[in-house]
């Protein structure tokens, strides 16, 4: 459990954040609303932090695609109209796999995604969750999600993950 963590460790939303701000696959201007999904799971708004902070996960794993050379879009076959991924795809991206650690793909699939799965992503997203399902159990794999995802900023200083911003000098 996160919050067991929290009272050994510096782990609370304003250390979390800072964390996130390094972050490049989080766009700054989803700060806020991370940091509000951070503060509802603090406080132990589950449902809450939840419903907010899984929208930022696949933000962030698109920006991630992005900045590794992957398409977020795809041309729709019946309307050839240019459509978001779906994460699930996102996640089976190869150049997405090759900058997560081992396995970490598989997981986010896994809880997120995968049918076989936990499928937070899709059915939190769909509505399919009654209330008691956004424990503290789920809240915090979101989190832990994050905290997976922010590893990113110490491949981004390694080079590991290029920042297109910093690419071009800006």
């Amino acid at each position: 459990m996160l919050q067991a963590a929290a009272e050994r460790l510096p782990l609370d939303a304003e250390n979390l954040m800072q964390l996130i701000k390094l972050c490049p696959i989080f766009d700054e201007n989803k700060h806020a609303l991370i940091e509000q999904g951070l503060r509802h799971y603090y406080s132990g708004d589950y449902v809450a932090a939840t419903h907010i902070l899984i929208p930022q996960i696949e933000a962030a794993i698109r920006r991630l695609a992005e900045l590794v050379g992957a398409n977020p879009y795809r041309l729709d076959p019946q309307t050839k109209l240019r459509t978001l991924r779906t994460l699930d795809d996102l996640l089976r991206d190869e150049s997405v796999n090759s900058v997560l650690p081992a396995g970490v793909a598989l997981y986010f699939r896994v809880l997120l995604t995968d049918q076989r799965g936990q499928n937070l992503r899709n059915n939190t997203c769909h509505g399919l969750l009654a209330a008691e399902a956004f424990g503290v159990g789920t809240a915090d794999r979101v989190v832990h999600v994050l905290l997976l995802l922010q590893m990113m900023a110490r491949r981004e200083r390694t080079g590991e993950v290029a920042d297109p911003g910093r690419a071009n000098g800006a």
